[in-house]
């Protein structure tokens, strides 16, 4: 996990860019952050607490990724709106 978590902290500025399409987003999480994520438990037993954390880590990625937006409303509202990259 701490080798997923510096993957991460290496492209968030990627990843956290509204620029950038989801598409594109995606295949940086899958190319970079996901094998360094999965290597440390091929090494070793992967008990259901460790299969929890990844399931947690790969979740937390997606949320950053797919991320919503605050509504034309403003605040006020409250409601989010799914963001269109």
């Amino acid at each position: 996990m701490l080798v997923g978590n510096r993957a991460y902290a290496a492209n968030h500025h990627m990843l956290k860019r509204k620029i950038i399409k989801r598409s594109a987003k995606m295949q940086i999480y899958k190319m970079l952050v996901r094998p360094a994520v999965t290597y440390g438990p091929e090494t070793g037993t992967l008990t259901k607490s460790d299969e929890n954390l990844l399931r947690i880590f790969e979740r937390k990625i997606l949320r950053k990724i797919y991320r919503p937006i605050q509504g034309v409303g403003g605040g006020i509202s409250g409601e989010l709106e799914i963001m269109k990259n």
